[in-house]
């Protein structure tokens, strides 16, 4: 009975060879996995090199973040510098506001390509408080 179910394997194992006649399927993934491999490789490499040479090329067009201190007008109360905030903070390219009320300045932190020190003043005048760069 052994030597018949041996025998069977043997036979089956004959037949798994596909219409070329190439070895089983066992022997042929790994060299499937291989191509694969160096198919991934190879389009791994242009896609890097594409992603470098923009970067590298956009490299002057990159915005820069600024700073710049509003002298801010009208504030009386303790609720002035929040609402002074939530305004600038609105703008698009703004990162970071700190209000003080008792200088009545602001300092801003925005992006220099995405909003402009004419765009800050406009915000906070339209809301109220009108201001200007401090120099």
């Amino acid at each position: 009975m052994f030597n018949s179910i041996g025998e069977q394997i043997r036979k089956s194992r004959a037949r798994r060879r596909d219409d070329i006649g190439c070895r089983c399927d066992r022997v042929q993934r790994p060299l499937a996995r291989a191509d694969i491999m160096m198919e991934r490789s190879m389009t791994k490499f242009p896609t890097s090199l594409a992603l470098g040479l923009l970067i590298i090329s956009s490299g002057g067009a990159m915005a820069e973040q600024r700073t710049v201190t509003l002298a801010v007008d009208n504030m009386y109360c303790e609720a002035c510098p929040y609402m002074i905030k939530k305004t600038i903070e609105k703008v698009s390219g703004v990162s970071k506001v700190t209000v003080s009320f008792k200088e009545k300045t602001a300092i801003v932190v925005f992006d220099d390509a995405r909003a402009e020190v004419n765009d800050l003043t406009n915000a906070t005048t339209s809301a109220g408080f009108p201001s200007a760069p401090k120099r």
